[in-house]
């Protein structure tokens, strides 16, 4: 039995941060037309944005808004056609903010699409199998043992893939310092170790 999967994960967008023009061409030329072309060749079954849309508050009338968020319909849409599921995480507190509620009627539209703002567990049915995937969004729990205790207090091996936006202890040394200018304190810090021992 082949249990593979054909997925495609991008993050940290960053719409709104300079030349958005520019990166919607970059998006249809690197992203667009390598998922489009790869689905023809492997046929894809997931697409995950794994946070950071966008780089700051945009105004939905602006360039930087009106380009988010049709590139998400398109995206959705044109994967609702192909059947591909698309799940979206919510990055980092001071880039994607409360942003992702402009995207709310796309996900009312489109039964493919869900917006992930909270750690969750989702079972989902990818090449005729089951998989079995956990999603960490960027948060910023008081007591983060306490909080993600029913995720990480299972069994090993429990996830099949996990998704997320944040830091990872060995590759970032930032989430443990109590910077004074930095503006959002207590960033998340997740145990690679740990992840490893929860990820088949």
């Amino acid at each position: 039995m082949d249990n593979r999967v054909n997925y495609v994960v991008i993050g940290d967008i960053h719409v709104g941060k300079k030349d958005d023009r520019r990166l919607a061409d970059e998006l249809e030329k690197h992203f667009t037309e390598y998922i489009k072309l790869h689905h023809e060749r492997e046929g894809l079954e997931l697409i995950v944005v794994a946070g950071d849309l966008f780089d700051r508050i945009v105004r939905l009338n602006e360039f930087a808004g009106i380009y988010a968020v049709s590139f998400m319909r398109n995206l959705v849409e044109w994967s609702y056609d192909n059947n591909i599921l698309v799940r979206i995480l919510k990055g980092t507190k001071t880039h994607d903010y409360n942003q992702l509620d402009a995207l709310n009627d796309i996900e009312k539209d489109y039964p493919n699409f869900k917006i992930i703002r909270k750690v969750e567990k989702e079972d989902m049915i990818l090449n005729d199998n089951n998989f079995n995937v956990l999603y960490l969004p960027e948060e910023y729990p008081t007591d983060p043992d306490n909080y993600y205790e029913e995720y990480f207090n299972v069994e090993d091996k429990t996830y099949d893939m996990i998704f997320g936006h944040g830091m990872i202890d060995f590759v970032a040394f930032t989430g443990y310092e109590d910077d004074s200018e930095n503006p959002v304190r207590h960033t998340p810090t997740h145990k690679a170790d740990e992840l490893i021992r929860l990820s088949k």
